[in-house]
């Protein structure tokens, strides 16, 4: 059986050219984000009297980096995994790869968000 080709490339080079372009940003991600993301004003949390929407904001500015180290790392993982699916012909393994993409990127918006300093959106990192 002849394989298809899409834009010059079949399904399995397509799928690992993606897996390399993921882990690739992801480590640029890493690299460039890092000195962005760490907050040092984490020791003024103890105040609980605060509006709760203020006090998760707070958290997640003070957990940033973690964060976006968890969810890289777990990226790395199901962009290795989306390889195996696609040799072992398994869709599901795909559909995983796409709703994590989502997933991963809704996150990475809110924590850019939450660690801009309040300088302006028109600003690009």
């Amino acid at each position: 059986m002849r394989q298809k080709h899409w834009c010059g490339m079949t399904a399995k080079t397509g799928t690992m050219l993606s897996r390399v372009f993921t882990i690739v940003a992801t480590y640029m991600y890493l690299i460039f984000e890092q000195k962005h993301l760490r907050s040092s004003n984490c020791t003024e949390m103890n105040q609980w009297n605060k509006n709760v929407t203020i006090l998760i904001k707070q958290l997640i500015i003070c957990w940033s980096l973690n964060i976006v180290f968890f969810l890289s790392f777990i990226t790395i993982i199901i962009s290795c995994l989306l390889i195996y699916s696609v040799y072992a012909q398994i869709c599901r393994g795909l559909v995983v790869y796409i709703i994590w993409i989502f997933f991963y990127e809704t996150i990475n918006i809110v924590v850019q968000v939450l660690t801009n300093n309040n300088t302006g959106i028109a600003e690009v990192r």
